[in-house]
């Protein structure tokens, strides 16, 4: 469901740095301890763990977040057709919920276009942006993602991410009527692979 929450995610350093991921991933945090704030190749690490979540199969997710792994974005409720959460409800909630989202996400056409322009680290959080090239020579699609580490471990707690959401749809295929876009009707889908992207 809803492959395009992935972005997000959910992404800021004084100096501009671009990375291109591949297709392999970081190692999986598992249940490591920590006693110590995370060093700055922990926290790329991370980063880029997260991001693997929705361009690489077979990802370990279940053993790289916690039980009670929320992902907020006000960008994925208000554009997502059909949707009758909340803005502010955790787009998904729980563990198993980001699980069938990256199961998802992953099933189709790998995404390995997703790149990170500047990022930053604190103690127990990391923070990017982020450009993804849905459409080949359009224009991408741009958000900013914080996450949050749970302290005394390397396990993912939460993430809040945002995007230019508008122009994602309108790439896929979604023409938007007249007037500001309401939360229950904010435009018309007309592309099947749009569709397909919020299921």
């Amino acid at each position: 469901m809803h492959r395009f929450a992935a972005l997000v995610l959910v992404f800021l350093v004084p100096f501009s740095a671009e990375i291109v991921f591949g297709a392999v991933p970081p190692k999986t945090p598992g249940h490591q301890r920590r006693n110590h704030c995370l060093a700055t190749h922990e926290a790329e690490g991370l980063r880029d763990l997260w991001i693997s979540f929705f361009t690489t199969p077979g990802v370990d997710v279940r053993n790289s977040v916690t039980d009670d792994f929320k992902f907020f974005s006000e960008s994925l409720n208000s554009a997502t057709p059909g949707r009758s959460l909340p803005l502010d409800a955790p787009a998904y909630d729980g563990k198993e919920a980001l699980v069938q989202a990256a199961i998802a996400f992953t099933s189709g056409p790998i995404l390995t276009n997703v790149t990170t322009v500047a990022w930053d680290h604190g103690c127990d959080t990391f923070t990017f942006r982020w450009y993804w090239e849905v459409v080949p020579g359009a224009l991408p699609i741009a958000g900013v993602s914080l996450a949050f580490v749970q302290k005394g471990s390397y396990l993912l707690e939460k993430v809040y991410s945002e995007f230019n959401n508008v122009l994602y749809l309108s790439e896929n295929g979604c023409k938007f009527v007249g007037g500001p876009c309401g939360i229950n009707d904010c435009g018309v889908c007309e592309a099947p692979k749009a569709r397909d992207l919020f299921m």
